[in-house]
């Protein structure tokens, strides 16, 4: 990453194709040289007769040039629109700044990403977007420009726009590249001034088609799901796509003789026929609170977003007894990790064999860039991968691991007890690597 400003409108002199053949990237101008960063020095009089004034060489990796003529042209547009932001009198610049961010919402979307990362550095501001798990540098301009998009996105959000330093978090709805986007801001602040994190949620990307997700075993899943009570547990690590699972378990599950009740912090998904609830402690909304209420409302299925601490997980799992089929996550490393931890959680062990039904642990991995095979190219942004896979094991609990969990057997024990039973996580993501699918 070529940590500073660069000057993109001084690409405008040339060719692109020629700045990609020769991985040349013009940096900035100053009264005696212009700084040029190159992987090898080349072309030099062709950028002096352009320039006019010597050429002062950075050297940088291929890689990290390449990254940086990446969507230049777009770049370009972010870049003029934020030099028109900073010499422009102060009257009516929040259009300049609409501009920027409606142009940087349009590059994460046509790249499928994730999240919009803008942070306060020293001497700039940092734009990057998340892709596959990996975030990816976008370009770097003013520090003023932060300030600036941290008030409109905040007005936008309906936050406090003169809050900078405590954190604040508030969600907006956005077109952009004709497609509704619902945006979750979060504001923190640190030692230069603010980060800021954007979510990015469509609701046209989202696939809830649970035969779709890549579970193996999906109708020994369905028979778990279809039973009327019990506890299903999607365990793994932030971003291996359990909120997913669940989404796409519950879409299996709505259908109109079922009422389905969730508890989510936030709502990340709206879907028909469902009640979704956020928690909301200010307002007397706590997790506690509205599990003991909604049982009130005569739920078949509950969907608890996740299991955080000792008093959750003992309402997930007396629901789970009491004529509930209760769907909820845990963060654990694997299937069996899930069951120590839930000890740990001081759940009895028959109390867990009783309720619980079925783990699954998963994760998401890079898949090989199938254009390059891990080279690294335009089509997966020289990153060698593109796109990720998900893989996954399943703990179905049956009537020996039900003795095992009421003997609490710890961790060791419990996995050589269980050893064959079932193909885990690190077995199949060696499989796959072997096979050129996935990297590391």
């Amino acid at each position: 990453m070529i940590d500073k400003i660069v000057d993109i409108g001084l690409s405008k002199k040339f060719d692109i194709e020629f700045l990609i053949a020769n991985s040349l990237l013009p940096i900035c101008e100053e009264k005696l040289f212009v700084a040029v960063g190159c992987s090898k020095k080349v072309a030099k009089e062709e950028l002096q007769a352009v320039f006019g004034k010597p050429i002062k060489y950075e050297i940088y990796d291929d890689t990290q040039i390449q990254k940086s003529l990446a969507n230049i042209k777009h770049k370009q547009d972010i870049y003029d629109t934020a030099t028109k932001f900073l010499n422009h009198s102060k009257q009516n610049t929040d259009k300049y700044i609409e501009n920027i961010i409606t142009k940087i919402l349009a590059i994460a979307v046509s790249k499928n990403s994730s999240d919009i990362h803008i942070q306060s550095q020293q001497h700039n501001c940092s734009i990057r977007y998340r892709v596959d798990g990996e975030l990816v540098d976008l370009l770097r301009l003013n520090s003023k420009i932060i300030t600036a998009i941290s008030s409109v996105v905040k007005l936008k959000a309906g936050l406090n726009i003169s809050n900078t330093r405590t954190p604040q978090d508030g969600s907006f709805a956005i077109v952009a590249q004709g497609l509704e986007l619902d945006l979750r801001c979060s504001f923190v602040p640190n030692i230069y001034g603010e980060s800021i994190v954007m979510r990015i949620h469509r609701q046209d990307n989202m696939d809830y088609n649970i035969d779709r997700l890549g579970f193996e075993n999906i109708e020994n899943i369905k028979d778990i799901l279809n039973q009327k009570s019990g506890l299903v547990i999607v365990t793994g690590a932030t971003g291996s796509g359990k909120t997913t699972s669940l989404y796409a378990m519950l879409n299996y599950l709505n259908r109109s003789n079922k009422k389905i009740v969730t508890i989510e912090d936030p709502v990340e998904y709206k879907i028909d026929n469902i009640v979704q609830i956020q928690v909301n402690d200010e307002v007397g909304l706590g997790f506690e609170n509205i599990l003991r209420n909604i049982l009130r409302q005569d739920p078949d299925i509950i969907m608890v977003g996740e299991i955080r601490d000792e008093v959750s997980l003992r309402l997930a799992i007396t629901a789970s007894l009491t004529g509930h089929l209760v769907l909820t996550t845990m963060h654990t490393n694997d299937a069996i990790d899930t069951i120590v931890r839930a000890v740990d959680l001081k759940a009895m062990p028959y109390m867990i064999s009783s309720s619980l039904r079925l783990i699954i642990s998963q994760k998401l991995s890079k898949k090989v860039c199938q254009e390059c095979q891990t080279s690294g190219c335009p089509s997966c942004d020289f990153a060698g991968f593109k796109d990720r896979v998900m893989i996954s094991e399943s703990l179905f609990v049956d009537e020996k691991l039900k003795r095992y969990i009421e003997k609490n057997y710890q961790k060791t024990k419990l996995t050589k007890k269980l050893k064959g039973r079932y193909k885990t996580i690190t077995q199949k993501t060696k499989e796959l690597i072997a096979r050129g699918i996935v990297v590391v």
